[in-house]
């Protein structure tokens, strides 16, 4: 057996590493299962949900066991792993976002165009090509009443919230359920 400190530190890492699995097991699994339900369109709420009751008893458990250095390491790796599961929800729901409002501008630019060639806005989204698929995925809405157009479309982060443009201002504008 070799009494090096190099290896007496590397014994001790890996025994915070194991006792940090063994004590976390579950919280790996509902994180796995939090995180892939956080990554679906109108699903980042489970940031709010589930995240805060698990960072507040690991916190907790951490002050328990404070004198055991394996237990301590074991409850800031489940923070850790809190915390990295939030930041792929953030990530991917930036990219939806993003994906999203490129394809509502572009929508918003044919609009535009329709109305610079014709003089009015046109009365439905088929009018200017944008096919029930788009309309379903983005959750499109187009409303047209004279002069007074909007266009909607879901927020990829919370069910129910939305994004509306105003062709009077010229802006997007976010609208909570």
């Amino acid at each position: 057996m070799n009494n090096s400190p190099l290896f007496s530190k590397t014994f001790k890492c890996l025994i915070s590493v194991t006792a940090a699995i063994r004590e976390n097991y579950l919280l790996i699994m509902v994180l796995a299962c939090a995180t892939y339900l956080g990554m679906q369109r109108h699903g980042g709420f489970i940031i709010y949900l589930v995240f805060p009751p698990i960072v507040l008893y690991q916190f907790v458990q951490l002050f328990r066991h404070r004198k055991s250095i394996p237990l301590v390491v074991a409850h800031l790796i489940a923070v850790a792993m809190v915390i990295l599961a939030s930041l792929i929800i953030f990530g991917v729901h930036e990219h939806l976002h993003d994906a999203s409002r490129a394809q509502a501008d572009q929508v918003v630019h044919r609009i535009d165009q329709f109305w610079a060639a014709r003089g009015h806005y046109p009365g439905s989204l088929t009018d200017i090509g944008v096919d029930e698929a788009l309309r379903r995925d983005l959750g499109l809405t187009y409303l047209s009443s004279g002069e007074d157009v909007m266009l909607i479309y879901a927020a990829t982060y919370v069910s129910g919230d939305k994004w509306l443009y105003s062709f009077s201002s010229h802006e997007w504008s976010y609208v909570t359920d």
